[in-house]
Order: C-alpha cells, then structure tokens, then sequence
C-alpha cells in the first residue's frame, strides 16, 4: 500500500525542493550525446580560406543533411572554430576533422574532440 501512494504521490509527481526553489520534476532529463569540436586556425584564416571555403560549407552542409550537424562557427576574433555534431561516435567526429578541407590544407592548426551530455529540459 505504501508504495503504491509513493508512485502516485511522489515519485511521478513534481516536488518543492523549499520556500526557494522551482517546482522540480522527479524524473530525470535525458542525456543527448553530442560532440564539440574545437579548431585554432593558422594567422591571417580569412584570406587564406577563401579557396577551400565552398568546400569547408558543403562538407558540413553534408552531414546537416545528415542529421549530425548542429551548428558551429568561427569565434568572432576568427581565432579558431567550434562545432557541435550529434547523432555521431567519436570517432565519426573525428572522421569529420579529418575529412575538413580546412584541415586537409592546413588551415587548422589543432583540433580536438571533447564529449558533451545535452541535458533536455
């Protein structure tokens, strides 16, 4: 009898943590896995990429298509660049570097792949 109040009282229902705080839903938020990607670019990146730019855009306009493209973008200052991929490995993020045609034609100086948990809320 007891826990048949506990799954109706309290565990599916909201809760108030105290006076303070918002209501808080029991249930715990999914953990969508994504991936960043960081890139430093080489001194003078807005020149240079002018040639290999098109294909930079379409190769992330490709995995877009593919639902593993989030977004990214250069840092204001165009130091370097970060990406954000989903529905991906680690090593599929790291295929994505590999195959940048910034990459390809040393226009990254580094790169590196980190692992990141989305929490949906």
């Amino acid at each position: 009898m007891l826990s048949a109040f506990l799954r109706q009282n309290i565990i599916t229902k909201p809760f108030q943590l105290n006076r303070f705080s918002s209501t808080v839903n029991s249930t715990a938020p999914a953990i969508i896995p994504h991936y960043i990607v960081f890139y430093k670019y080489v001194e003078g990146i807005i020149e240079k990429r002018k040639p290999f730019r098109e294909a930079h855009l379409k190769h992330a306009k490709q995995y877009k298509a593919m639902g593993k493209f989030v977004m990214g973008g250069a840092y204001a200052e165009a130091s370097g660049a970060l990406i954000v991929l989903k529905n991906v490995t680690k090593e599929e993020a790291q295929e994505f570097v590999t195959k940048d045609p910034y990459v390809q034609n040393g226009l990254v100086v580094s790169s590196k792949v980190e692992d990141w948990s989305v929490v949906d809320i």
